[in-house]
């Protein structure tokens, strides 16, 4: 007996006759995502732009598609669209935006870094921002606070510590006022279906070079400020440093889209995610009550860890 199997085709979410669900991706992608997966359940194709030039954008929700399309099957899946591309022009072909030879020679070349003692390290460094975070919290008017713009901040004032160290104050600022426009920039020309080059001299491309000129000088100096010296532990200094006989060393503009990649990557999802998980944990006070004796037992675990090593 032989047996086939067929792969129905995704169902397509219903847009507007003139733009299909461009304007629903680009004004509210949150409800539109929810809609989606509600009305047609976990793989989905959203059609964007005007008739002729539109885009077929999937969307996976459950974890397991996630899983295949990111680990298990990662390899069926590429990077060429445009979504990619934008942001390649924008922050580099980092470990996000490469693929094949390139990917697999960064990935050689920045996976030692992350050893186990070095990721316990960013876990306490995680906690000390997160222990600031939560006594400027205690302080907030009425005891409320806008959770997602937070969530951001926080997220990037981690990686920015973890990337840069000692230089975090720094970069902060500079990280803060041109990445998310950047971010929003690229995403508005990869729903765009007629966009000008990059090249032209428009306003809202004018106004990203700026941004990206001044976000790569930033990296650029911290990256110059640790090429003779190796006694830092921050993850700049140890991807300057980074080498093997098969694949050589990181180059500057290899050194600086590692870094603007990890910065995007970094702080983007992972402030979503704390900012549903707190949203979650605030409508279910039982839940709360068990990750706060969990964070209580922890603090206690740590304080008696660093008084041992104190003696």
């Amino acid at each position: 007996m032989t047996m086939t199997t067929t792969a129905a085709p995704a169902p397509i979410v219903t847009g507007s006759p003139l733009l299909g669900s461009m304007s629903d991706l680009l004004n509210d992608p949150l409800a539109a995502y929810l809609r989606a997966r509600r009305d047609h359940g976990d793989v989905v194709r959203f059609r964007a732009g005007p008739p002729g030039l539109r885009s077929d954008i999937y969307a996976v929700f459950s974890a397991e598609g996630a899983q295949q399309v990111l680990a298990t099957q990662a390899a069926n899946f590429r990077k060429d669209n445009v979504f990619y591309e934008e942001l390649r022009q924008s922050v580099g072909n980092g470990l996000l935006t490469s693929q094949d030879d390139a990917y697999l020679r960064q990935r050689r070349l920045v996976q030692p870094l992350f050893t186990r003692r070095r990721v316990n390290g960013y876990a306490s460094q995680v906690a000390d921002e997160a222990a600031s975070l939560a006594a400027v919290w205690r302080e907030a008017p009425g005891g409320t606070v806008e959770l997602v713009g937070e969530m951001h901040r926080f997220a990037l004032r981690v990686v920015g510590r973890i990337l840069f160290g000692t230089d975090v104050k720094e970069a902060f600022e500079v990280i803060e006022r041109t990445l998310p426009p950047l971010q929003e920039y690229s995403l508005k020309r990869g729903f765009s279906p007629l966009k000008a080059p990059r090249t032209w001299p428009t306003p809202a491309n004018r106004r990203a070079g700026r941004l990206q000129a001044e976000l790569h000088a930033l990296c650029d100096g911290i990256i110059d400020s640790r090429r003779d010296r190796d006694d830092r532990d921050d993850l700049v200094t140890l991807l300057v440093h980074a080498e093997n006989a098969e694949d050589g060393s990181l180059d500057a503009d290899e050194l600086r889209e590692q870094v603007l990649i990890f910065l995007l990557a970094g702080h983007e999802t992972t402030a979503t995610a704390l900012a549903f998980g707190l949203h979650l944990l605030a409508r279910h006070p039982q839940e709360q009550r068990r990750v706060r004796d969990e964070v209580d037992r922890c603090s206690v675990a740590r304080r008696m860890g660093t008084r041992s090593r104190g003696h």
